[in-house]
């Protein structure tokens, strides 16, 4: 999580924040949150926002292959927003109500062909296959 813009943006726009607390901090959002909102946004072409530090990281929710090529749900920051600057509908992800639908429990849950159907790609959306080349993966 977190490319080069989006922690740019986090470093221009709060100079003296905590990049590794607020980066861990929109991590735990993103895996806390209810895999089936996360799974929307993602078919719905939506942002999500993941609060890190004093605001925001704006991603994309994508289904990719990890290391080992099984097929995992991914935030890809695209830049990061001070809390200020956040509109009406940018709020953060909640938690899933029952952890067990979160999106940490659906990236660790069955085996790879569940996770494929479980994930469809869209490679219009930025989702891509397993690869043999490790380089390739983020």
């Amino acid at each position: 999580m977190g490319s080069e813009h989006g922690l740019a943006r986090m470093f221009q726009r709060a100079p003296s924040i905590d990049a590794a607390a607020a980066l861990h901090e929109a991590a735990l959002c993103f895996l806390a949150a209810d895999r089936r909102a996360v799974e929307a946004a993602r078919l719905g072409g939506q942002t999500l926002c993941l609060k890190a530090g004093p605001g925001l990281l704006l991603c994309l929710s994508i289904a990719g292959p990890d290391l080992e090529g099984k097929m995992r749900l991914i935030a890809r920051a695209n830049t990061w927003i001070a809390a200020d600057m956040a509109a009406a509908d940018q709020t953060p992800l909640i938690p899933a109500v029952d952890p067990a639908r979160s999106v940490l429990a659906a990236n660790i849950a069955g085996d790879e062909e569940g996770a494929r159907a479980q994930f469809p790609l869209n490679p219009r959306r930025g989702d891509r296959g397993p690869s043999r080349h490790p380089s390739l993966f983020y």
